[in-house]
């Protein structure tokens, strides 16, 4: 896998991260100052996002396993992961063949209708602000570019 996706599979998929000596660099000199900032930004993310709601999160299996197929019935491996109180949460989305399409389409079940979400998208940095009644009912077109394998998206409440 890329890089990103190696650390979305080591800090967002719903375990305590495991760092394995095969992921890291062989030699401290070939840790440069740019996979370093990555590492580190991700490490942020796992103790300040997703730690602290992972021991009691709700967990929804979007692809492949689902009430209609099997681990080989999709290209796509894609995971929900969303607070007890609904109010932050993020999906983890990775193509693990090639697919059809490099648009993965993506409709939250852990959200409240009556929220409003900042939706994040961590390839693009980009955010917007949705209602969580869209979400749910018209999903995300999640498009993960050929030179990746994953996406990473972060659902936060805003307001009240």
């Amino acid at each position: 896998p890329d890089q990103m996706t190696l650390l979305r599979c080591i800090y967002a998929a719903g375990n305590t991260p495991m760092i394995f000596n095969g992921v890291l660099p062989a030699t401290v000199d070939e840790l440069t100052e740019d996979a370093r900032r990555v590492w580190v930004r991700y490490a942020d993310l796992f103790k300040s996002f997703i730690r602290p709601i992972l021991g009691t999160c709700l967990v929804y299996h979007h692809d492949p396993v689902n009430a209609t197929g099997g681990v080989e019935s999709s290209p796509w491996f894609a995971m929900e992961f969303i607070s007890v109180d609904r109010r932050k949460g993020w999906a983890l989305v990775i193509r693990m063949w090639p697919a059809g399409s490099d648009v993965y389409d993506l409709t939250p079940k852990g959200l409240e209708a009556e929220s409003t979400y900042r939706v994040t998208y961590d390839n693009s940095g980009t955010d917007h602000v949705v209602e969580g009644a869209t979400l749910m009912a018209d999903g995300l077109s999640i498009a993960i570019p050929a030179d990746t394998e994953s996406e990473l998206v972060l659902f936060e409440a805003v307001g009240d």
